[in-house]
């Protein structure tokens, strides 16, 4: 048996049962709305449930802040759960998994965000009597593959705290095709337990539509400053270029590129964390936005940077390639420092190949990553549980 979509509801359809059931999200272990505010995500993150706040009883927010309800009255209606009473980490931990706050309030749906305290958000939702969903941008174990190696003790770690959790779930909601394939034959999870539901990406905001002027000689990178995301390379590819490279985000990496950087000789800025609503100029000016990494996911940076009509440069690697339509919406590159810098020289030498790219790539994300379609995958996915 392929796959399962989550059947299309039309925002409105088919939703009768959901209006009076709860949806508890839990954050990933440690997590907090602090947090998501400290690196400019909160509005992006919670977007899609304020939207499902229309549908349902009610949405609730299970963090691990201690003052996170100073937050709430921006929410839009979400109810946040935090550690008011200032308990420590592991009392508070055992809270959470008794169930005790979550329970009492008619049906309801747990739903993680990531793999990371998922165990404890499953014990909490059988405890309670709900469902649970177990929704993973990303798999940790993959993460430890590519930075350790998969016999590694921390990828052996993540593998059994995912089998666990994804074989015991109602539903498993994952972000790729490709991700869905690894826990239908990695885990054996059943695949009619598993929805795709894919990143947003807000087409509004991440448009081509703004005042800012296209530079010719701007290079992007967005995301985090670590391994895996193959920075060394890239710094090395910029070597006889005549553009400025521009690294948003941040990660212990930081340092030792910054120092690459300066050997080089490079025109190089690191802007550290920068806000997702002041991304979307950055990308409009660059001339190319880049995304070198060893593997992904279901990368927000490339997805938005294509709903701005950029002209992408991506390597050949998992969850990228899943993405970019090569040589039609951008451009695949290998990871090594020469293939990066002819991907990158061409594209700089080649306005009208930019201008083609880009216009796919904007039709690309309008069609495959809209928020409304999301917020109807979603929808489609709680009906199944609830209705």
């Amino acid at each position: 048996m392929g796959i399962i979509h989550a059947p299309a509801v039309c925002c409105g359809s088919g939703l009768t049962g959901l209006g009076r059931a709860r949806l508890y999200l839990f954050l990933s272990l440690g997590s907090s709305l602090a947090d998501w505010r400290a690196i400019g995500t909160l509005e992006r993150e919670t977007a899609i449930y304020r939207a499902l706040l229309a549908h349902l009883a009610g949405v609730s927010l299970v963090s691990y802040g201690k003052h996170d309800q100073s937050l709430a009255p921006g929410l839009g209606g979400l109810t946040v759960l935090d550690n008011r009473w200032g308990l420590p980490g592991r009392l508070y931990r055992l809270l959470l998994q008794s169930g005790l706050t979550i329970r009492g309030q008619g049906p309801g749906v747990v739903k993680t965000n990531q793999m990371q305290g998922a165990d404890l958000a499953l014990m909490a939702a059988r405890r309670a009597g709900h469902a649970f969903v177990a929704r993973s941008g990303y798999l940790p174990s993959n993460i430890a593959i590519w930075r350790q190696g998969e016999d590694s003790a921390e990828a052996q770690r993540w593998y059994r705290l995912e089998a666990r959790v994804l074989n015991a779930a109602d539903r498993c909601v994952v972000t790729t095709p490709a991700m869905a394939a690894t826990l239908a034959f990695r885990y054996g999870v059943d695949p009619a337990r598993i929805r795709v539901i894919p990143n947003y990406v807000d087409t509004d905001l991440f448009t081509p539509q703004g005042p800012e002027q296209k530079r010719q000689d701007l290079v992007l990178y967005v995301g985090r400053l670590h391994g895996e995301k193959n920075l060394e390379p890239l710094l090395m590819a910029m070597e006889g270029l005549k553009a400025e490279l521009c690294l948003v985000g941040e990660g212990p990496q930081r340092p030792a590129l910054e120092a690459l950087a300066r050997q080089l000789g490079l025109k190089a800025r690191f802007l550290g964390q920068v806000a997702n609503t002041q991304l979307p100029a950055l990308m409009r000016q660059a001339t190319v936005c880049v995304l070198p990494s060893k593997g992904e996911h279901h990368p927000k940076a490339l997805i938005e940077a294509m709903a701005t009509g950029a002209a992408v440069l991506g390597s050949d690697a998992p969850g990228i390639r899943d993405i970019i339509a090569p040589e039609v919406s951008g451009l695949l590159s290998g990871l090594e420092a020469e293939d990066i810098h002819q991907g990158l020289r061409r594209l700089l030498g080649d306005a009208d190949l930019r201008a083609r790219l880009g216009a796919a790539a904007r039709q690309q994300m309008e069609a495959d990553f809209s928020f409304a379609r999301v917020l109807d995958l979603e929808l489609g996915m709680l009906s199944e549980l609830i209705g």
